[in-house]
């Protein structure tokens, strides 16, 4: 399991996250060489046929983020209650 704030994330609703998140992510990725996630390629999408993987741990607030996050590895994301993410520039 991982935890976005060991990676730096903040959730106070002001702080940008995409760097703390995206050095999780990377974290995640280096578990396998295996990038490819366990299901099947339905057009540009995967139905996850085995959700199991590692897991990253977003505690409750509000994670700001600017841009977009690539997962290159399955992940499963899970969050506490009333956890958010606010998008913009």
């Amino acid at each position: 399991m991982f935890d976005v704030r060991d990676f730096g994330a903040v959730g106070d609703g002001k702080t940008y996250n995409n760097d703390a998140f995206e050095r999780a992510l990377d974290a995640v990725a280096a578990l396998s060489t295996d990038s490819s996630p366990a299901g099947d390629a339905i057009e540009n999408y995967v139905r996850v046929t085995n959700p199991v993987g590692p897991i990253l741990f977003i505690p409750r607030g509000t994670y700001r983020l600017s841009r977009t996050l690539n997962l290159i590895r399955q992940v499963i994301l899970q969050g506490e209650e009333s956890t958010g993410i606010a998008a913009g520039r």
